[in-house]
């Protein structure tokens, strides 16, 4: 039986996220939630990681879902032979199709690509996005060949004893404010920061869901099917290796003070 305060739910999630992302679109790269996103750490790990796929896969198509700028692709276009980027922002799209990198109008929930046909997919700091996780993950699922990857990145891991809403809510806003200051003096365009950020509270809905952490992630990645489950906790770009590395045990102490996961789901 379809839930219909779910849906409603969904709806008003994905409907905050297209809004919130189109607004933000031409500041992304320097949004104080973005930072850790564009580090050269993270970049680093964005690219060794697109190369240890291309190694251990047959480097046939990478799909990027909430692809936003492109960033994900530049890695991937490296050591892949075919790409595409799939967001719900028409102006997050507007700028990485100048940047050459094939993309597409979709909610992740319904790709328009072929069953087994996709070698990985990422997905990055994309997943506390989704309402509906079982949904998506059931999507990619379905795209990804055998032994095809889902690769995700950057998602807030709610189980850290430091990751505390109300400080990243408080850091986030007096960044944007000073940022706002700025433009204001230098002409260039402004975001008021008391009007962006319950958006992007809502944008972000699994920021703020203490029952989001790894754990929960891979208990339904399991439940459709994905055979392996490898999770990755960090400090976000202070971390920047997974490739090497051993899956991390979610059940140690180490779990309560890494405010970032990574996972790698194998079809």
């Amino acid at each position: 039986m379809i839930d219909l305060e779910d849906t409603k739910k969904a709806r008003t999630v994905l409907e905050a996220n297209v809004a919130y992302h189109n607004l933000i679109a031409s500041e992304y790269e320097i949004d104080a939630s973005s930072a850790i996103i564009f580090s050269s750490a993270t970049q680093q790990r964005l690219h060794n990681i697109a190369s240890w796929l291309g190694d251990n896969t047959d480097g046939g198509l990478w799909v990027d879902i909430g692809c936003g700028t492109g960033n994900m692709l530049r890695s991937a276009n490296k050591f892949f032979s075919m790409s595409v980027g799939f967001d719900i922002s028409r102006e997050m799209l507007r700028i990485a199709q100048g940047r050459f990198i094939d993309i597409c109008l979709s909610d992740a929930a319904f790709l328009p690509i072929q069953s087994k046909s996709a070698s990985v997919v990422s997905a990055i700091s994309v997943i506390h996005h989704i309402y509906d996780l079982e949904s998506v993950l059931s999507e990619i699922y379905r795209v990804l060949k055998p032994g095809g990857y889902l690769y995700s990145d950057l998602d807030p891991n709610n189980d850290c004893l430091f990751l505390n809403p109300l400080l990243h809510r408080y850091v986030r806003w007096v960044y944007r404010k000073i940022l706002f200051f700025v433009k204001r003096l230098s002409d260039l365009r402004e975001i008021n920061p008391e009007s962006i950020v319950p958006l992007q509270d809502l944008a972000e809905y699994h920021q703020h869901n203490n029952l989001f952490t790894p754990g929960f992630v891979s208990t339904i990645a399991r439940k459709i099917g994905f055979s392996k489950v490898d999770v990755f906790l960090s400090f976000g770009a202070l971390n920047p290796e997974m490739v090497g590395r051993k899956s991390d045990n979610i059940s140690t102490m180490r779990n309560l003070s890494r405010p970032y996961f990574s996972l790698l789901l194998q079809k």
